[in-house]
């Protein structure tokens, strides 16, 4: 329970990385007959592995994404994180142009959950790629648009972090809460 409550310190550090491992190991050590405090670890994991995702989404590392999806997948509690869970493999194997794989985890979706409501981001609907566009274009117009003055390179490593943070507000892990 120690290793649990490490877990724990990372997750408030925002080290997820750490938390990840600490909570993973913490999984292998619980007795399998300890089931409350192994819902309690993967409940945990779950949304470090959402946080990574995130992250691994944000650097376009499809390996990362890969092995994350696979953690989400064994963790998942609720039918909305097995829903978010497949739609989020589902997107990642679309980037990874494996659409055969897609397809299959949208047909699991349909046939699994198709009479449970699951609410989305209001940005998912429409034209998510123009959207997107649109707004990588008023992000490049802002960068023109800055003060070359004393913190020139922190404004740029600023500018640049959250352009590289805009796809992930379009995936199923989007950070912002579902509205529809």
């Amino acid at each position: 329970r120690a290793l649990f409550g490490q877990a724990e310190l990372a997750v408030l550090d925002r080290r997820m990385e750490d938390a990840a491992a600490a909570l993973e190991d913490c999984l292998d050590r619980a007795s399998s007959e300890d089931v409350a405090f192994r819902q309690q670890i993967n409940q945990q994991l779950y949304t470090v592995y959402l946080h990574l995702l995130r992250k691994g989404i944000k650097r376009r590392d499809l390996e990362a994404q890969d092995s994350i999806t696979i953690g989400m997948s064994q963790t998942a509690g609720t039918t909305p994180q097995e829903i978010q869970t497949l739609l989020c493999r589902a997107e990642y194997l679309e980037r990874k142009k494996d659409y055969a794989g897609a397809a299959l985890c949208l047909r699991n979706v349909i046939r699994y959950y198709g009479g449970v409501e699951y609410p989305i981001s209001r940005l998912q609907f429409g034209d998510p790629d123009r959207l997107l566009k649109t707004a990588q274009d008023v992000m490049a117009n802002v960068r023109n648009q800055l003060p070359q003055q004393y913190y020139d390179q922190e404004l740029q490593r600023a500018h640049d972090l959250m352009t590289k943070t805009l796809p992930s507000y379009f995936s199923a892990a989007s950070p912002l809460t579902p509205t529809m």
